[in-house]
């Protein structure tokens, strides 16, 4: 099994820290999706990371397709019914929406001063402000994101604020959010966590 990703995304690194976590061997392909040199194409027609390539050569692609497949394989990130499962899946998509808004300003900021959308912008890091709140709100009353037990949903989480924190350090969310702090403070102490911290190549 091969996943392709890169070093820098939030994304490949939740699928690395599920990987590690359930002992599934692979091989991890470095790909930089921006470069004329890029070969994801010819696995992802999207043109995106995470890509799973499994043995017989079937590809999966979107990290949140993955993860399913992932479940299916290790019952250690399966919730044990419909209800918990719909729970996990719910405070993850929220992880990841916000996860989305925050790639979202990277790319903005990246374009030339004038040439930026700064009510894009805004718009992005309302997202963040609300959906921040609402994990810290669920952190307050219980140790874990979904279902009072560690998930994907606390992956994603650690892996939006490590995001932030590597590539928009300006938005300062540790002030306001002690609990999602002490999560992600606890889980980056791990080795499938700390050892997936993102860094430049």
């Amino acid at each position: 099994m091969k996943l392709i990703g890169s070093l820098t995304s939030p994304y490949v690194r939740k699928i690395r820290i599920l990987l590690a976590e359930e002992n599934i061997p692979y091989e991890f392909i470095l790909d930089d999706v921006w470069s004329t040199d890029s070969f994801i194409q010819q696995y992802n027609p999207l043109g995106q990371v995470p890509c799973l390539v499994l043995d017989n050569g079937y590809t999966l692609y979107d990290s949140r397709v993955i993860e399913d497949f992932l479940e299916e394989q290790s019952p250690l990130h399966a919730p044990y019914n419909s209800a918990s499962r719909l729970e996990v899946k719910k405070w993850a998509a929220l992880a990841d929406g916000l996860t989305d808004a925050a790639v979202k300003i990277r790319i903005e900021t990246m374009r030339p001063k004038d040439k930026q959308w700064q009510d894009w912008i805004d718009r992005q890091q309302d997202k963040l402000t609300r959906g921040l709140a609402v994990i810290e709100e669920q952190l307050t009353h219980h140790l874990w994101c979904a279902n009072n037990a560690y998930s994907v949903a606390d992956v994603a989480t650690v892996c939006l604020v490590d995001f932030l924190d590597f590539r928009l350090p300006s938005f300062d969310w540790r002030a306001h959010h002690p609990n999602v702090n002490k999560l992600a403070d606890y889980l980056n102490a791990q080795p499938a966590f700390l050892n997936t911290l993102p860094r430049l190549a």
